[in-house]
């Protein structure tokens, strides 16, 4: 029997089944909004930024020509059949690719959702961690965000979805991994713009020191 792929799981008739659709988000803050303890989350998104070449957007049954302009898509894992994020160079690999090759730029919205979402017996909901949650929260915390929702029917839509976020702990040690990538790398930039002469400097002759200049690069 053929082994499954990444993404998808045996049934008993020996097929792969895909896992249902998830949305990476990571904790960022703990809050109180009105009695109701809360996390602000936030997730992975790509956005036009100018305008797409031509293309086509399912909407129910129709399949609508459209050329994007300012389109905002939610990134849900780097490719059918890898239903995670499992390191940090996957994901720098995954980011690259989406702004360099398809014009998009990747951000992270944030946006709120009840603590007792992530809570569960034995589970400690600390910063930094990785949820999956069902995209239904998604859209409620992003309407709720918006201001399109009240605390009420979040709270209750939450309570209607039923399924509880899910930890990702090889998830969690990707993105972890991935941010100190991008430190290390702003920091090894600043000394080649510090070797270069091109770091701001403070000119205390002039206007009484209240003028920054940049120092002349050096000439190698």
């Amino acid at each position: 029997m053929a082994k499954p792929r990444s993404g998808s799981r045996p049934t008993r008739g020996g097929k792969s089944k895909a896992e249902p659709l998830s949305v990476p988000v990571w904790v960022d803050e703990f809050r109180e909004i009105d009695g109701l303890e809360v996390l602000r989350v936030a997730y992975l998104a790509a956005e036009a930024i100018e305008p797409t070449e031509a293309g086509r957007l399912p909407v129910s049954d129709l399949d609508v020509p459209m050329i994007a302009t300012g389109l905002v898509a939610a990134l849900c894992q780097p490719a059918p059949d890898r239903p995670r994020f499992e390191s940090a160079q996957e994901l720098d690999d995954f980011f690259k690719h989406i702004e360099e090759k398809k014009r998009l730029s990747v951000e992270t919205p944030d946006f709120w959702l009840p603590l007792v979402v992530f809570t569960r017996r034995g589970h400690q909901v600390e910063r930094g961690n990785v949820y999956r949650i069902d995209p239904r929260l998604l859209a409620a915390g992003v309407r709720f965000r918006a201001g399109r929702m009240r605390k009420e029917d979040l709270v209750r839509e939450c309570e209607r979805v039923r399924k509880k976020a899910q930890f990702s702990p090889v998830e969690t040690s990707a993105f972890a991994e991935w941010s100190q990538m991008q430190v290390d790398v702003a920091i090894e930039r600043y000394r080649d713009f510090e070797a270069d002469g091109a770091v701001l400097g403070y000119d205390e002759k002039r206007d009484e020191g209240r003028t920054f200049r940049a120092p002349k690069r050096r000439v190698r």
